[in-house]
This record gives C-alpha cells, structure tokens and sequence, in this order.
C-alpha cells in the first residue's frame, strides 16, 4: 500500500513537472515569436517619418524653391502621373525646397514646407512598397511627430508635421485631393 501511495505521489509530481516544464517552453517560445513578429511589423510610412526627421530641419535639400511652380516643375522632371501641387498658402505655409531620396520601390521625394514661424512640414512620395500596395487613409503618431498618409495614382503619400499642429488635418486633405 505504501509503495503505490509512493509511486502514485511520483507520478502526480512528474506530470506536474512535465506541465511547468511545457508552460515555461512554451510561452518562452511564444515570446520570442511574438518579438520577432514586432520587429517585422512594418509601420505606415516609417520612411516618411525618418526623412522628415533627417532632412526637413536641415539645408540638405536638393532644390531650394520658395515658388510653389519650382516645386511642380521639379516634382514632374522626377516623377509622372503625379498631379498638381496645390498651393498651401492658405494655411500659411511656403515652400522650402525638396530632396530626392530612393528606397527598395525606386525614387521617392521630400517636399518641405515652412510657416512665418519656422514651423516645418513635409510632404513625403514614393512608389507602392511591398507591405502597402494601397495605402489606407490614415494618421499615426511618432514621438512629436504626426504622419497622415494616403494613395493616390502610382504612389503614397504621406503628411509629416508636429504632432500638436492643428493645421495638419487641413492640408493633409487639401494634398490628398489635390494630387
């Protein structure tokens, strides 16, 4: 009798160890999918957000253009079937200038524009990546930073401005159905 209450015991405290031993595998395994999936995770227009960090602040730019014309004529010696560039004056910006970048889909460009404050905002272009086809409307915080973004044509688009600028709704919609 004692030894089937030593062996049962036994038993019980084996398949308990086996069950923490499956839970420890398997949620560290999950772990490290679920890690490994975060970083695969491609955000909207990520490449928008890093350009505008990178060269909307500096003189780095390829044309300096205070004429919204030099901008259109810039844009289409680099790019077709892109439409007209609307005017944002309205909304008190000017152009600065752009720069030619490129990625894994070919050209891209950075628009960048300023108010009277110094305040900057960039209007990002590029061709259809992989991961986004078509892009969805949409916005998205980065830090201090705001992206809206859209397709339309060939290409997606993407508004970058400070987070708390109220103005970025207005012109992300007077770009979106401008160009």
């Amino acid at each position: 009798l004692r030894r089937q209450l030593r062996q049962r015991r036994q038993r019980r405290w084996a398949a308990a160890a086996a069950m923490v031993l499956a839970l420890g595998v398997g949620g560290l395994g999950g772990w490290q999918a679920r890690d490994a999936t975060l970083a695969n995770a491609e955000l909207p227009m990520a490449d928008a957000v890093q350009a505008h960090k990178l060269f909307a602040a500096s003189q780095a730019l390829d044309i300096q253009a205070s004429d919204p014309a030099q901008l259109r004529d810039w844009l289409g010696r680099h790019f077709n079937r892109v439409g007209q560039l609307p005017d944002l004056a309205g909304y008190g910006f000017r152009p600065v200038g752009a720069r030619l970048l490129s990625n894994e889909q070919g050209p891209a460009a950075l628009l960048v524009f300023e108010d009277g404050k110094g305040q900057r905002i960039s209007l990002f272009m590029r061709s259809p990546s992989e991961g986004f086809r078509r892009m969805p409307n949409g916005q998205r915080v980065d830090g201090q930073l705001e992206a809206r973004y859209w397709s339309h044509g060939a290409y997606n688009f993407a508004l970058v401005s400070a987070a708390d600028d109220v103005r970025g709704a207005g012109v992300g919609e007077v770009l979106r159905l401008g160009l």
